[in-house]
Parts: C-alpha cells; structure tokens; sequence
C-alpha cells in the first residue's frame, strides 16, 4: 500500500509541477511573443511612415556599410536587390493589416508604395537611399 500511495504521490506532484511549469510558460510566453509583435508592428509602420515622407530606403533596411572600400560595390549591389524585397514585404503587410481600415487610404497607401518600387528599381542606390542623404558619393 506504500507503494501505491509513493508512487501517486510521485505521479501528482509531476503533474502539479507540470500545472506549474505550463501556466506560467503560457502567461509569460504569450506576455513575450506580445511584445516582440508590437515592436515588430510598429517597426513596419515606422518604415512605412518613413518611406511615403521620404521615398527613400530606411537605414534600419541596410546593411552596415563595409569598411573595405574594394567591398563597396558588392555592398551596393546587396543592398539594391534586398530593398525591393523588404518593400514588397511592407506592401504585402499593408495590404493584409486592419490598421488601415479605409479603403480609400488603403488603396492610396498601396498606389503610392507600388510607384516608390518602381523608382527603387530604377534608379541607383544613391539617389533611394537614406543612408546617402547628405553625403556626396565620390
């Protein structure tokens, strides 16, 4: 009977720890992975902010430049394919977000990223980019 009343008492304070371990991963877990979005979200509308005020490529979008000057064309190069990529991710984000609940400035938002796109693609990463406002490439 010992036994028995040992080995239930094992098997409920597994479980009770289990209780334990398991509501308090589920309220700090979600407590977390609610924060990590906001930050997440309200980084995408600061770019997005950004890029209709500015209608060049956010730094936070860049790479850190290299310290080799010879790496500078790769860097570049890098740089032009990525910004392209990231602005659809913000333009798929914005199509999809119910923060913009007007159509209205949805569509108007939508119209103006698909022609910021359009000049990125064209044009060169000095003129698109904020990390180049000021500075004169030499």
């Amino acid at each position: 009977m010992s036994e028995i009343s040992s080995a239930a008492l094992t098997v409920a304070l597994f479980f009770f720890l289990f209780v334990i371990f398991f509501t308090l991963a589920v309220r700090y877990g979600t407590a977390y992975i609610g924060r990590v979005l906001g930050y997440r979200i309200n980084a995408l509308h600061r770019d997005c902010e950004s890029i209709l005020d500015t209608r060049l490529i956010p730094t936070a979008w860049l790479e850190p430049p290299p310290s080799d000057p010879a790496h500078y064309p790769a860097w570049e190069r890098r740089q032009k394919r990525r910004a392209p990529k990231k602005l659809q991710e913000l333009y798929t984000y914005m199509q999809n977000t119910l923060s913009i609940s007007d159509i209205e400035s949805r569509e108007d938002v939508l119209e103006e990223l698909r022609r910021i796109r359009e000049k990125w693609q064209e044009s060169d990463l000095v003129e698109i980019s904020a990390f180049y406002k000021g500075f004169s490439k030499q």
